[in-house]
């Protein structure tokens, strides 16, 4: 059984003209609320190995390394297709894992509500921090497990 986790990245500094948006930094309350976020997961049963697999913008990075920090994890990949939106290099990442365990996720919206719908058929959005755990079951069929600082739409589900 494996837990995939949808988690958006903490609050960050505001779009400027002069930053690129790879560089834009939390700030105190994302760190914080982040901090709150993960303090969460560690409090649940995580199925082991953990692998966290970060989009390559500071925000998430920042983010992902207060996961790593509080999980007490070493699985850390730093993925490109996550900040792009590559649906089929994501699915080739999480395929690549083992069939067990769970994966965070740290990205972006929508781009993380876009791969609910697409591989699960959810309707989705994600708040900053927040997050939405779906399990993989042996039968290879896929469960809602949690949801924190997220909206799923259960009418509109495929």
């Amino acid at each position: 059984m494996m837990d995939i986790v949808f988690l958006r990245h903490g609050k960050a500094e505001g779009r400027q003209e002069n930053l690129c948006d790879k560089q834009r930094k939390l700030v105190q309350e994302g760190r914080q609320k982040t901090l709150k976020t993960a303090e969460k997961l560690k409090k649940r049963i995580l199925h082991s190995p953990i692998t966290i697999i970060s989009s390559p913008a500071i925000r998430a990075l920042q983010t992902a390394l207060i996961l790593k920090e509080t999980l007490q994890t070493q699985n850390f990949n730093v993925v490109d297709a996550v900040y792009t939106g590559d649906t089929v290099a994501l699915k080739q990442e999480i395929e690549n894992l083992e069939s067990y365990g769970t994966c965070i996720i740290v990205g972006h919206e929508p781009l993380l509500s876009d791969w609910l719908r697409e591989i699960f058929g959810l309707h989705s959005h994600i708040k900053k921090s927040g997050y939405v755990t779906v399990r993989k079951t042996e039968d290879n069929k896929y469960h809602i497990v949690e949801v924190r600082r997220a909206v799923i739409l259960p009418h509109m589900q495929e």
